[in-house]
């Protein structure tokens, strides 16, 4: 365990938590992607001297085109009419849509919880009042308007939630989204988890792209699904309303995104792709076996022991848990002091912390020997 490490309370943000993690011997704490690439992806690390020494400034449009092909063309998704934004991360792009939401003169937001601290965190600081909304109150399941519409101008969501893996149905989207054209509320639609659910199997943008009146900023991450070290990019696609004041936020802000990444993405994510349709290629990603797998593995190890399982349908990257015989707190920071990193519920709840005071989240990207020794220390303790 690192010395600062104690420093950390209930208080802390969650980034702070995942930083310590970093330092520990096992991180289950940040949900970045972060295993060995198969044989498929491997072709993309070998080559990373040639692809360094062919990098080419002035073409920064093509390294930007080819990227954007790719991760839409993987993803089952139509390009955007107009060209999406580039960022260095997704925490960037959160933040350049919450500034693009105040600039266009939206004050009220509504925004999940639970859900990472950090999208509350970024858009109070661009000026914008929050409206928490739990999960069930969000997507209407049938003709009722839902009771947050008339207190939000506009909605700030993340599909699949993390941590919960909350994933409505298509049609339930297609419902919410109509109800925020009919009443003219922008939307802003984080998909970082998108590889982990049947989002590929239908066409977001194609969709928002036919409904009258509705004004959107869409988020797509690289970071959650291919393992590269932390080269990652953050993708916002806009409707007309947002583009010219995300492409004046995103110049305050970068120049560009490396070529080196944007290439070296683009490899990885092209080794991935085929000749089958894009749900088949999703099924096979690597990211979502090894996520599966060790799902499994932290379900039966835990099944023994007094921690409930809080999202049981949730197929991303994380998992959702609760300590049911102490403090999640004091239980947090045992386990770091035995050297493994997990990341507490109680920021989450971003309007209530107390809510989430027993809760914790743990990430499944993880190589299985690494991850296999995680469980052995967290059942150890746990008994």
């Amino acid at each position: 365990m690192i010395e600062n490490a104690v420093e950390l309370t209930e208080r802390s943000t969650l980034t702070e938590w995942e930083r310590v993690g970093l330092q520990q011997v096992w991180n289950l704490a940040d949900g970045h992607s972060h295993f060995s690439l198969d044989v498929s992806a491997e072709s993309a690390i070998a080559g990373m001297t040639r692809t360094f020494r062919s990098i080419d400034p002035r073409s920064q449009d093509a390294y930007e085109a080819r990227f954007i092909e790719a991760f839409f063309d993987i993803s089952g998704q139509s390009v955007p009419a107009l060209r999406p934004f580039l960022h260095y991360s997704c925490s960037s792009t959160i933040d350049l849509a919450a500034k693009s939401l105040k600039a266009s003169g939206i004050n009220k937001v509504g925004v999940l919880t639970p859900t990472f601290d950090n999208i509350a965190q970024l858009t109070q600081r661009a000026g914008l009042q929050l409206r928490p909304i739990p999960e069930s109150e969000l997507c209407p399941v049938d003709s009722d308007c839902p009771s947050w519409l008339y207190d939000c101008d506009a909605l700030f969501l993340v599909l699949p939630n993390n941590p919960t893996g909350w994933d409505p149905a298509q049609q339930r989207i297609e419902n919410l989204l109509g109800w925020l054209a009919v009443h003219r509320k922008p939307v802003v639609m984080d998909f970082s988890f998108r590889f982990y659910s049947a989002l590929c199997s239908w066409d977001q943008y194609a969709f928002v792209s036919k409904v009258p009146n509705l004004e959107w900023i869409f988020i797509e991450d690289t970071g959650k699904t291919w393992p590269l070290a932390e080269m990652k990019v953050g993708v916002a696609s806009t409707s007309a309303r947002f583009h010219r004041i995300m492409s004046d936020v995103t110049g305050e802000l970068l120049l560009n995104v490396s070529p080196f990444v944007l290439e070296m993405l683009t490899h990885t994510i092209r080794s991935n792709s085929g000749s089958n349709q894009t749900a088949e290629i999703v099924e096979r990603l690597q990211a979502r076996r090894v996520v599966a797998e060790n799902r499994r593995r932290l379900r039966s190890c835990i099944a023994p022991l007094a921690i409930e399982l809080l999202s049981p349908m949730s197929t991303i990257s994380v998992e959702w848990l609760r300590f049911t015989d102490r403090p999640g707190i004091d239980a947090i920071t045992d386990l770091l002091a035995n050297g493994l990193a997990v990341l507490p519920g109680a920021p989450f709840f971003w309007n209530d912390r107390s809510l989430g005071s027993q809760n914790f989240r743990v990430a499944l990207a993880r190589d299985a020997a690494y991850f296999g020794e995680a469980l052995r220390v967290l059942g150890r303790y746990m008994q």
